[in-house]
């Protein structure tokens, strides 16, 4: 069995992008300001370009673990991706009111 580490990173990494594009777009796409503020993100926060790095890296193993997933991998996936839906649910809502 090979495992799912790089399609978790993957999943993460994708998830993280879209939480902070969704908080920079959320007033429309403001081509100098959004760019700037991603780009400071991304120098600033070693976390998050370490998330985004992690995510990249083993993306060439993927179809890989997805050829060799079971339903126990496939639930503990679909668990984690669940798990970012309130996240981005809750930052599109910000303001909204």
């Amino acid at each position: 069995m090979i495992g799912t580490t790089e399609t978790k990173e993957a999943i993460v990494g994708i998830n993280e992008l879209i939480l902070v594009v969704a908080v920079l777009l959320k007033d429309g796409f403001q081509p100098g300001s959004d760019m700037t503020s991603f780009v400071t993100k991304l120098v600033s926060d070693s976390n998050f370009r370490s998330v985004l790095m992690k995510a990249q890296d083993g993306a060439n193993k993927i179809p890989a673990e997805m050829k060799d997933l079971d339903l126990m991998e496939g639930i503990e996936l679909a668990k984690l991706q669940i798990e970012y839906i309130p996240k981005i649910v809750s930052v599109l809502k910000k303001d909204a009111a």
